[in-house]
């Protein structure tokens, strides 16, 4: 018997060795026919069993799917099949998802629209067969769906949402699980006087235990684009014409009890309640969204930083009528980009100050965000290629009740209107014609808010994409154009902020400050031209600019003007199991940067690799060697400083993310080669799934940082000099994030999250500037010696050579906790009840407080402001 056993498995083992590749040209761009279900045929009914006579007795069953990962091209011991039905309302997608091993399935139930946990299956559509974005379904085994929007260029915005069904079913005797989708043509833009009634049509099945990924029609890892690599459905004719008109009323209860505080703005509870109407209106190929007094409230809450840097602390969206469509209006430039959403609503910009000449107490309204007064947004791809997208919001005129002396209202926010508009042309799948265009413009009576913000700003932008050689080379380019506009006071503050920094020494040949000027331009853009196909070996070489003028802050987002750069970038893709690695990936980057004055101010060579072993660890490294640095920042717009060459290093590891138990561990490294500087972070992590309804993970943050040259500030002295000074910083930061989710079912979930962060900092050896960019260290500053600077309550008081000034303590103590809990129940398709409560503390003090325990303690003794929140919607279509 034993022999017989091992004569068995060796007979299998040669049977799996001998199995041949699927020909390139059997496996890729794939046609199916689908079937359109005739009158009188019973409908099925969505259970995901398969078992009515539609599915047992008409239509085409696919080919078997075929192997993406682990081994292209090769068939599957666990084959996989579809067949796809319609009728004058839905599509329905039934598919059987064999397993050998079907105990082994993993069932994972999950939240709406995460597609990470569980074995899944997916089909997308690209409706208009444009080869440019696709609507794609998803469903695990344990029930759980996602829907979401992905594009040629494999950008995936979960945020767009679709009302349809679909249920799964495990056959444990026929070792199988079954799906079985019911998706409405009304969730779909198409063309509905289509002549040749083609769609491209993808399926993928993932097995989570060995990461096997199957398509139906193969898309290489080595692809020439996502979508154009679909394959195609044919038979999609005599389409139904939906009105596409859905409704989705609301009302919301809110509760909110702040901390106390002196005055008479603080330790209140407030009561709001609300109700509005969103509504999405198809007109032909497009989409208008409308709200009536929209509910834009944040459930999830952003995480706690500690940016002791010039730039603006860059935030994701998480309002839901924002993100919709976000990959239509996208135009971006690296982290830069023409439109950034979190502009809208966001806190006021203006802060009430008191009157120096009264002295009494002073108090202010804290106001959190702008209302949004309404907001519409058409989208949609009509069938001759163009993709058009327009976003009109209005933000209403917010004030703030101030005391001193008496109450009065101040203004904080003008009336504002915001317009972005982005259309794009697409020509076969290899060429790409665009533009965008946003304005924002202010209504503004008060002096104070003319002299502080601008009236008006105007950017424009034109982009444009051609493929060659079957995809395989391209050139890419974009370009974008800006102009703000009003008081000379508001201009000028825009030329002495961080973006542009016209006051720098370095730029006082090119640049300087105008007092007189009323508007400020400028542009930016780049032309890249590379090799990314299906290749081995690809490469890019990127020229990019942003003139000193350009600025796109007041609805998009920009890090920094006056750059001109050059970037070389070679990739090397194994996409192929060798020896004990199922994938690698090794990219190398040459970077070169200067400013309009002509100067080199940044050089660096920087590397990645990515790999995946075979027994689906994963190790991902990346590193940089910058050899020539001059920082036009870090003094706010003082002299440059040279910093020492430096290198940095991140390296991210993972356990197998199938079993139930995963660990991580980040490394991230910054240092100095001459010792002066250092920045170290060790974030270890775990994720437990417990059964099929659980789900806890959790990191531990921790973060040493020391800088001989962090600054602190800028003083002018008795004599009138401005100083800008630095000191020695030893800064420590411990967070943990911990986030659990129980999934009672598909449609039922509770979620927490909650996160403590803790960053204190002292500081000591305190330096002015001297010769900041010279190459010797010691020439870069002034060392104050021990009788040249003393503390008294708080401040530090310098007396050098005659000259005297004065600066505050540095030293801080920055302790936040912020966590959230949310019931979320979708009792109807598409309508959903929610419960949450949002709880934050967070407190700094200019002093420093070593170690976490004594931080922890002053972090749950803080006060706190809670919110309760009760929302419900309500689905319908017409």
């Amino acid at each position: 018997m034993k022999y017989l056993i091992i004569f068995i498995l060796l007979l299998f083992c040669y049977s799996i060795s001998a199995q041949e590749a699927i020909p390139f040209d059997k496996a890729y761009k794939r046609t199916y026919h689908i079937t359109k279900i005739s009158d009188g045929v019973a409908r099925p009914v969505i259970d995901g069993r398969l078992d009515e006579p539609v599915w047992t007795e008409q239509g085409e069953w696919t080919e078997d799917f075929v192997q993406v990962t682990p081994n292209e091209r090769m068939p599957s011991g666990s084959p996989t099949r579809a067949k796809l039905f319609y009728d004058d309302k839905y599509i329905y997608v039934g598919i059987i998802a064999r397993d050998d091993f079907p105990d082994k399935t993993i069932r994972f139930i999950g939240n709406r629209d995460d597609n990470s946990i569980g074995d899944l299956v997916s089909i997308a559509f690209d409706t208009y067969h444009n080869y440019w974005a696709a609507p794609e379904f998803n469903i695990n085994a344990g029930g759980n769906k996602t829907d979401l929007v992905v594009t040629d260029k494999l950008s995936v915005n979960l945020n767009w949402n679709a009302v349809w069904e679909g249920r799964t079913h495990v056959n444990s005797e026929d070792s199988c699980w079954t799906i079985e989708m019911r998706i409405p043509f009304s969730q779909l833009r198409y063309n509905k006087e289509t002549t040749d009634g083609v769609w491209g049509l993808h399926i993928r099945r993932v097995i989570r235990r060995n990461s096997e990924v199957q398509n139906w029609s193969m898309i290489p890892l080595k692809n020439n684009g996502h979508v154009f690599s679909f394959g195609e459905m044919h038979g999609m004719t005599d389409l139904p014409r939906p009105r596409n008109i859905e409704f989705l009323p609301y009302a919301m209860g809110k509760l909110q009890r702040r901390p106390a505080q002196e005055g008479p703005y603080g330790g209140r509870t407030r009561w709001n309640g609300n109700a509005g109407l969103d509504a999405k209106i198809g007109l032909s190929d497009f989409t208008l969204d409308v709200t009536i007094n929209p509910d834009y409230g944040q459930v999830e809450q952003d995480p706690s930083v500690m940016n002791l840097t010039a730039y603006e602390t860059f935030y994701d969206e998480k309002r839901p009528f924002f993100l919709e469509g976000k990959h239509i209006l996208d135009f971006s430039y690296g982290s830069d980009m023409m439109f950034y959403t979190r502009r809208i609503g966001a806190a006021p910009s203006y802060r009430p100050t008191a009157w120096s000449t009264i002295d009494q107490p002073f108090y202010a309204e804290q106001r959190d965000v702008v209302p949004i007064i309404s907001a519409l947004k058409l989208t949609g791809t009509n069938n001759r290629g163009l993709t058009l997208g327009i976003l009109q919001s209005v933000t209403a005129r917010t004030s703030a009740r101030v005391t001193q002396g008496r109450e009065y209202r101040e203004t904080v926010e003008p009336l504002t209107n915001y317009t972005v508009a982005r259309v794009q042309k697409n020509w076969k799948g290899n060429t790409y014609l665009g533009g965008m265009f946003t304005s924002t413009n202010r209504l503004m009576d008060e002096p104070y808010l003319k002299d502080f913000l601008a009236a008006n700003a105007i950017a424009a932008g034109i982009d444009f994409t051609q493929y060659f050689s079957n995809r395989l080379y391209y050139i890419d380019f974009k370009g974008m154009f800006s102009t703000v506009d009003g008081s000379e006071a508001a201009i000028t503050r825009r030329q002495l902020d961080a973006v542009h920094y016209y006051q720098r020494a370095s730029a006082q040949d090119y640049l300087g400050v105008d007092l007189t000027r009323q508007s400020l331009s400028g542009s930016g853009g780049y032309l890249k031209l590379g090799r990314k196909g299906n290749a081995k070996w690809t490469f890019a070489e990127t020229f990019g600019w942003l003139t000193p003028g350009f600025d796109l802050n007041d609805v998009g987002y920009l890090r920094e003007a006056d750059v001109l750069n050059n970037d070389t970038e070679v990739t090397f893709r194994q996409t192929d199991t060798w020896k004990f690695f199922r994938s690698n990936t090794l990219t190398f980057n040459q970077v070169n940067k200067w400013n309009f004055g002509g100067k080199n101010y940044e050089r660096y060579l920087s590397f990645g690799a990515r790999t995946m072993f075979v027994n689906l660890y994963q190790v991902e490294l990346s590193g940089r060697y910058v050899w020539n640095r001059l920082d036009t920042r870090v003094l706010r717009g003082g002299t440059d400083l040279r910093i020492d060459p430096y290198y940095s290093a991140n390296v991210k590891f993972n356990t197998s993310k199938a079993k139930r138990v995963m660990g991580s561990l980040q490394y991230v490294g910054e240092h100095n080669t001459n010792g002066h500087s250092s920045f170290n972070s060790l974030v270890p992590g775990i994720t437990l799934r417990m059964g099929n309804h659980i789900h806890l993970s959790g990191n531990f943050n921790y973060q040493w940082n020391t800088n001989t040259l962090q600054y602190v500030g800028q003083a002018v002295s008795a004599g009138g000099n401005t100083h800008y000074l630095t000191g020695s910083m030893d800064q420590q930061t411990y967070g943990i994030t911990l986030r659990l989710q129980a999934n009672i079912s598909p449609d039922i979930s509770i979620q927490f999250y909650g996160s403590p962060f803790t960053s204190t900092a002292s500081y000591s050896d305190f330096k002015r500037d001297a010769q900041t960019t010279s190459r010797q260290y010691s020439r870069r500053f002034y060392q104050f010696a021990s009788g040249e600077i003393s503390q008294i309550d708080g401040r530090y008081h310098v007396s050098e050579n005659g000259d005297t000034y004065s600066f505050a303590s540095p030293d801080f103590s920055f302790n936040e906790f912020r966590s959230n809990l949310v019931f979320r129940w979708e009792y109807l398709p598409g309508s959903t009840l929610y419960f949450a409560w949002i709880h934050s503390r967070s407190n700094r003090k200019n002093e420093y407080v070593s170690g976490w325990h004594d931080n922890l303690d002053t972090m749950f003794g803080l006060p706190s402001t809670n919110t309760f929140m009760v929302k419900v919607n309500f689905w319908f279509g017409m």
